[in-house]
């Protein structure tokens, strides 16, 4: 499969790899939109020190579902789906306690979105795997994640009164995303 590979800072190129294939647990999802992250670019900049490379870099997606693992229920091949990046392990005091946002386990991490194909490790399929409605343009549906992240950082603020000089930037695809939500 063709996928786009970080190979040095500063540095990505198309490469042929491997299709995933998807484990006990796991879903393999088709691209259908994969976004560029304030993170990506920071790490094709300068690296990150939890990143390796070569990396197939990007999180934001919306995909087909092509694969089911072993244990997958409640999905089904065809469907679109939209992972969140990472997935609670389930296990560990703050998952017991209610807090999966704040897993101090080891919690599930998906990246490589700028491929034809991206494994879902089977933590995010159990918690953070969301179907896409009927009527939602993918590309929206791949900003719902970091959408839900600024959404529940302003619920975080208590009911702040966002006034007549409070505004909503982004590209044109996410603030459209976030008319639909928001306004």
């Amino acid at each position: 499969m063709k996928a786009y590979v970080q190979t040095a800072i500063g540095r990505f190129e198309e490469r042929d790899l491997p299709a995933p294939s998807a484990g006990p647990g796991e879903v393999v999802l088709r691209m259908r939109a994969a976004l560029t992250c304030g993170t990506d670019v920071k790490i094709l900049r300068r690296g990150h020190t939890k990143v390796s490379l070569p990396v197939t870099m990007g999180h934001e997606v919306c995909g087909e579902i092509v694969e089911l693992g072993e244990g997958v229920s409640g999905w089904k091949i065809g469907e679109r789906a939209a992972p969140g990046v990472s997935g609670p392990c389930g296990r560990c005091a703050d998952c017991a306690a209610g807090r999966a946002n704040l897993c101090s386990g080891t919690p599930a991490w998906m990246w490589g979105t700028f491929a034809e194909r991206v494994r879902i490790p089977a933590g995010i399929v159990a918690a953070n795997l969301h179907r896409v409605p009927e009527g939602v343009a993918d590309e929206v549906a791949a900003f719902l994640d970091p959408l839900a992240s600024v959404i529940h950082g302003w619920n975080r603020l208590g009911k702040p009164d966002p006034g007549p000089g409070t505004q909503l930037r982004g590209a044109q695809a996410p603030v459209r995303a976030a008319r639909v939500v928001v306004g």
